[in-house]
């Protein structure tokens, strides 16, 4: 819910005011999400605090290492693809440089002192 005077986001369940980024929301979790790490107390296990946290913190845990083969794949391709970038583009590179080197030297001998 959202307040009408000051706009703070705000559950209307247990009364927590939260103003978080759509980031915050893909990395953390929401709080209306039953298993999120900063839900509701009263979405799970609203008498005991530990069993919560527990069930908690045991799924976030599961779905942080679930994308981790996700993560170390690319990162093995990117590493995989950086001699083919620096093959292709140091060429390119060089011929531009020498080929600016090129134009200003000839440019500076064909000048006729006065």
């Amino acid at each position: 819910m959202k307040c009408s005077r000051c706009k703070t986001d705000f559950c209307y369940k247990c009364g927590k005011a939260f103003n978080w980024t759509l980031a915050y929301r893909l990395l953390v979790g929401d709080h209306y999400d039953k298993y999120s790490i900063v839900g509701c107390p009263t979405l799970l296990y609203p008498h005991s605090k530990v069993k919560r946290t527990s069930v908690r913190t045991l799924v976030y845990t599961a779905k942080k290492l679930a994308l981790l083969p996700f993560v170390v794949v690319i990162g093995a391709m990117i590493i995989a693809l950086i001699p083919f970038i620096l093959i292709s583009f140091v060429p390119v590179i060089l011929f531009m440089t020498s080929a600016k080197l090129c134009c200003k030297s000839q440019t500076t001998d064909n000048v006729v002192p006065a």
